[in-house]
């Protein structure tokens, strides 16, 4: 049953982005703070995994903890925004001092 549900639901949302010029990105672009903090996991991911970051597998950003999986769905997520045509309205990565 929600399996039917769902595909009632794309199908109308799909329908609706054909219709619209920029509903397409609307529907399956990620919002901004989404994206951004995608960039910021994908930045800070790559210096910490780096030697001059201690080459750890996992480390705080903050109160969450980013690891390899972390990396994967940040790059889908910023993925999609970039070819969505995003950029990116937060502060980059500051590696610690």
């Amino acid at each position: 049953m929600f399996e039917a549900i769902d595909a009632d639901l794309l199908a109308e949302a799909m329908a609706w982005a054909a219709t619209a010029p920029t509903a397409g990105n609307e529907i399956f672009s990620p919002r901004q703070d989404d994206y951004d903090h995608a960039e910021l996991i994908l930045e800070a991911y790559k210096w910490h995994t780096s030697r001059a970051g201690g080459a750890r597998g996992a480390v705080m950003l903050g109160e969450e903890m980013i690891d390899e999986a972390s990396r994967k769905m940040a790059l889908v997520i910023a993925g999609k925004g970039r070819a969505a045509g995003m950029t990116r309205n937060a502060e980059p990565f500051q590696p610690p001092s």
